[in-house]
Order: C-alpha cells, then structure tokens, then sequence
C-alpha cells in the first residue's frame, strides 16, 4: 500500500487521501478491542467525517471533492486497512450517491449533496430475506399528497452510524423505488441483531418501517433497474472489493509488525518468504482493484458527457467485467493473507489478546456477499463467448 496519494490524483483527491491517512493510526488503535468487545466506533467514524470521506464523490460544483473511483478506493481502502467494519459502514453511500447523479432530479441532488457536503452520511436498508437484488416487499402507498413506507429490512450497513437511509420499496402503481429519509424519522426502528462471526460492528442490522410518512419528493421512481445497464452496480461492486484488499493490507500489517517486535521470527527464512509472499497478493490486489477502477471512471465520464445507448453499452461491460476481475482477485487476498499471517508468528499469534483472527473472519464475512466463483464464471463467459455480464450487478 503506497505511502503517497497515487499519480494523477486531483488537488482535492490527494488532499483528502492525505487526510485519511493522517487519521489511520487512530482508528487502528482499539480496532482488535472493538472487534472483541462488540463495540462501535462511533469516535473513528466522527475522524471519517471530518477528514470529509462523505463528500468524496460529491461533485465540486455541489461543494464536495469530485474524486474519481482510484482515489475513492484508495480511500476505503485505507480505512478498511485500519478497520474494514467502518469501511463496510460506509460504502453504502457512496451507493446512493452514484444513484443521485445518475437518476434523481436536480432538486433532490442539490438537497442531498448539501447535507453530505456538511458531514452527513446515508446508510442503507436494502436486502431482504427471501427476495432477488432489485426485488423489495416494503411497500410505499399514497395517502393524500404523501406516501407512507411499511415494511422490513435484513440488513441495515452503516445505520447506527448514518443521519440519513435509503431504501428499496415497491409503489402502489407497481414502480420499483429508492426511498430517502432521515434514520430519526417517527416509525423508522433500526435494531441491531447483527450477528455474525465477523464485520462485527458494522451496524448490519434489521430496520421496521411502520407507517413511516415519505414526501413525493423523497423518492426516486428506477423503471430501468433490470432493464438497462447502468455504472451504479458496478461501482458498488469495486468499493466492496477495496474493503476486501483493505483487510488484506491490515493483516499484512499486523504480521509484519509482530514479526518486527519479536524479531527472532524475522530471521526465519520461512518466515520472510511468508511475508514476501503475502506482500505480492496484497499489492497484486491492489493493482487489479485500480485497474478497474480506471476503467469505470473512464465509463462515468462518458456518460457524464452525454454518451448513451449503444456508444455506452461496451464501455459499462468492460467496466463491469474489469470490476468482477478487482472482486476475484480482492476476495482472494484477503482470505489468503489474513490465513498466511499465521506463519509469521506461529502459535504465539494465535494468543487470544491479540485477535489477530479478527482479519479471517471479517474477510470471510465480507466475502460471502457474493460468491466468487459467479465472478469467474463471468469473466470466463466473456473470455470464451462475448457474453457481457448480468444487467443488474448485485450491489
């Protein structure tokens, strides 16, 4: 992982990659004893808002930092490095953000972006038990001028850190939505039932709308969600794909930094070819994840110049399959590396103090949002036969 902002980063873009890592040591501080004990980190999150994360995307001319897809990898990337739980936490919005440029109304993008501009952060409530990506139960039903929501969500990433959330919902005339609202808004329960082995303190939990009252002008009609490609699943796609290579550089740390304390294990030839090793797959990783990302914000500038249809269609497959190889190839690192840093330390470094194993479980977790070997598959289809990818990339 590079010590200086990347080649080519924008004036804004390296003034905040430079932020970021100012504040990386501080989130790795307690980052094991958050993991252990359950505990949010609702302090580091208040150092990624006022490094001014949320505004990454946001266009300069709406008052953000108008990074490109590398710098914000870059950015979650560090932060995943330090602890991959508020890097999950906060990828969902940069979701939403990618959908306000590509589908909402001037109106809403000057309203949302203001908020973020100021330090806010969206989270979603999204998945479903039981249903498709793009499919929702929750339902919005008009009464009178505005509609009310009423529903549940299985997953919340980032709520209980987030001032605002977003949610997939189904109209009364038929029309898939997105749903914008504040988390404090009266009917909206976040519970956190999050469970699993590992991104612990994600705040992934389950979110009940009770006749939660929405303004027309909270809602962004998706006709097209399954109809036609778009950049948002894919970009999506790329930021999941930086916390995975993100955990891969935090094991990497760690090992190297126990090998360095105890030294002994640092003149074991086996133990520096482990390390040598390890180092590859993780800078192998991050290569690939910019590689993609490249490519997409190439794709993103074009439609931002007005490029559509069939001119678009090739630029949003090589994106989206250049994405799946950055997904592969992150997976991959991140499960291999935080399993190699065993060989490091040996027994010692599986002393529970440590929680080294904190780095496996949240790259299992992490991982398992979609498997891939569907992500071989389509690279391999593509490869053998021209078959461009799926239309709606799970997000």
């Amino acid at each position: 992982m590079s010590n200086t902002a990347r080649s080519g980063a924008s004036t804004a873009g390296a003034k905040l990659i430079a932020a970021v890592k100012a504040i990386v040591p501080k989130i790795c501080e307690e980052a094991a004893i958050r993991d252990a004990e359950r505990r949010f980190g609702f302090a580091e999150m208040d150092l990624v808002r006022k490094a001014g994360v949320p505004a990454a995307r946001i266009p300069a001319a709406y008052g953000g930092s108008d990074c490109s897809l590398v710098e914000l990898c870059e950015v979650i990337l560090q932060i995943s490095s330090a602890d991959p739980n508020l890097g999950q936490s906060i990828q969902p919005h940069f979701v939403i953000i990618d959908w306000l440029l590509n589908d909402a109304t001037e109106e809403q993008r000057k309203r949302y972006f203001a908020a973020v501009a100021d330090g806010a952060l969206f989270a979603n409530a999204f998945a479903e038990i039981g249903k498709k990506t793009g499919e929702a139960g929750t339902t919005i039903t008009a009464v009178g001028s505005a509609y009310r929501l009423d529903g549940t969500k299985f997953y919340s990433t980032g709520s209980l850190y987030s001032d605002y959330m977003y949610s997939s919902a189904v109209r009364d005339d038929g029309m898939t939505c997105i749903v914008m609202y504040p988390r404090s808004r009266e009917g909206v329960t976040v519970i956190d039932d999050w469970h699993g082995m590992g991104q612990r303190i994600t705040a992934s939990g389950t979110t009940q709308f009770n006749a939660v009252r929405i303004e027309a002008d909270e809602i962004i009609p998706m006709p097209k969600w399954n109809a036609e490609r778009n950049f948002v699943g894919t970009s999506s796609q790329l930021t999941h794909a930086a916390i995975d290579v993100g955990i891969a550089f935090g094991a990497l740390r760690d090992a190297v930094q126990y090998a360095r304390a105890k030294k002994a294990p640092a003149e074991d030839p086996y133990v520096v070819s482990a390390v040598g090793q390890m180092t590859v797959i993780a800078h192998g990783a991050e290569a690939i994840l910019y590689r993609a990302a490249t490519i997409l914000d190439r794709t993103i500038e074009a439609y931002r110049n007005g490029t559509r249809g069939t001119d678009l269609e090739p630029l949003l497959v090589e994106g989206a399959i250049a994405v799946a190889e950055a997904k592969a190839a992150a997976n991959e690192a991140s499960l291999k590396v935080s399993e190699m840093m065993y060989q490091v330390g040996g027994a010692s470094m599986t002393v529970r103090s440590h929680n080294f194993d904190r780095h496996w479980r949240n790259a299992r977790t992490h991982t398992t949002h979609d498997p891939v070997a569907q992500k071989y598959r389509l690279i391999g289809d593509y490869q053998l036969s021209d078959i461009p990818p799926p239309i709606s990339m799970k997000v």
